[in-house]
């Protein structure tokens, strides 16, 4: 179990729509012809790497917020975290403006953020992707959240210690959702406070914000950490940081626990070992001991009743359809939000009036 926050920032910034170049070769001649009309537009911000690097780092000092796991530009890595280093933040943001001449500040496509923190016995994991060229109507900027309970790290190459401290949360369904409410209600406070901040940092015309609790159901028990598998496109929990393995080892125990419990699940969203989500849970829930649905020493197992959203793009996908689940839907990326699509150009709006055949440009 952990939590995950998601949130889409659009600032209040000037912009640039320019059309874009088509690679298709007729394409390519169609865009020439219609003097660029025929092809998608793409939306630039004027904003500079270095102008909202520090507008970022304002909305964190505010609350903070102060170390720096990872910071990348257009892919590159220009500083990355090994050590498990302390307050960093402003010693990196700084080397990168002495070291970040203007004309790389205004042309850059992509700036990509890590940033640990921990309070209230969790502890935060920010992925914060800037994008300055993107399709008209998206959010140049993307924040996901990830929570994880730091009373449960492990300072072992055992998980004996880690599940001796989640027993008491496990004795009782009333302790579990007490537990659970608690730790839900603090970080969804966090979440509005970063929020907040960030509005008091940088001016935006729109902020759209989300939380939600994940569980993760292994395909096999995990005891140490490292057997926690790795994956570097899902939540920044899964990337697998320096030390980061030690807080998250108890999220895999999880769903075992409320197995053998016979914990009564809810409001909540089942993700494969990839962060993928393959159920979502609502309000009445379902009985985790019942089924084989949390066990991960046996196969999947689909719950008995409850309001149970089944979904497809994950590890489970063929658990699925042996069993001949009703699923809602392939799962969007693992942002869990629809930032903004492309609006479309003016060449949509002749399209019944000029035919080009077959071709696929």
């Amino acid at each position: 179990m952990y939590f995950k926050g998601s949130l889409a920032i659009d600032p209040a910034q000037l912009t640039n729509i320019e059309f874009k170049k088509p690679e298709n070769s007729f394409a390519s001649l169609v865009h020439v012809l219609t003097g660029g009309l025929a092809s998608k537009k793409e939306e630039y911000e004027t904003f500079t790497a270095v102008s909202i690097l520090q507008q970022i780092n304002l909305a964190c000092q505010n609350l903070g917020i102060n170390n720096m796991v990872r910071l990348a530009k257009d892919d590159i890595d220009f500083y990355l975290d090994v050590e498990g280093k302390q307050d960093d933040l402003d010693v990196v943001l700084e080397k990168f403006r002495l070291e970040t001449d203007r004309y790389e500040s205004e042309l850059f496509d992509k700036i990509f953020i890590v940033l640990e923190h921990e309070e209230d016995l969790i502890k935060y994991l920010f992925e914060i992707d800037i994008n300055r060229k993107h399709s008209v109507g998206a959010y140049p900027i993307e924040i996901k959240i990830n929570g994880v309970l730091s009373e449960f790290k492990s300072s072992g190459a055992s998980s004996a210690e880690t599940k001796a401290k989640m027993k008491s949360v496990f004795s009782s369904q009333e302790k579990y959702d007490t537990f659970l409410s608690e730790k839900q209600a603090v970080f969804n406070q966090f979440v509005s406070r970063f929020e907040q901040s960030v509005r008091r940092s940088i001016r935006v015309d729109e902020i759209k914000t989300k939380t939600s609790l994940k569980m993760v159901r292994p395909k096999k028990p995990v005891n140490t950490t490292s057997e926690i598998p790795v994956n570097r496109n899902a939540d920044p929990v899964y990337y697998g940081y320096h030390g980061f393995g030690d807080f998250f080892l108890y999220a895999w125990l999880w769903s075992s626990f409320a197995h053998t419990s016979h914990i009564h699940c809810h409001n909540f969203d089942l993700v494969d070992e990839q962060g993928q989500t393959m159920m979502e849970v609502g309000e009445n829930g379902f009985d985790a001991g019942a089924t084989d649905t949390l066990n991960p020493e046996a196969d999947f197992e689909a719950p008995e009743g409850g309001d149970v959203e089944f979904l497809s793009g994950h590890d489970y996908d063929a658990d699925f359809a042996q069993a001949d689940l009703d699923l809602g839907g392939e799962m969007p990326d693992v942002s869990d939000m629809s930032i903004g699509e492309d609006s479309g150009s003016w060449f949509d709006s002749i399209g019944d009036s000029v035919d080009f055949g077959d071709i696929d440009f």
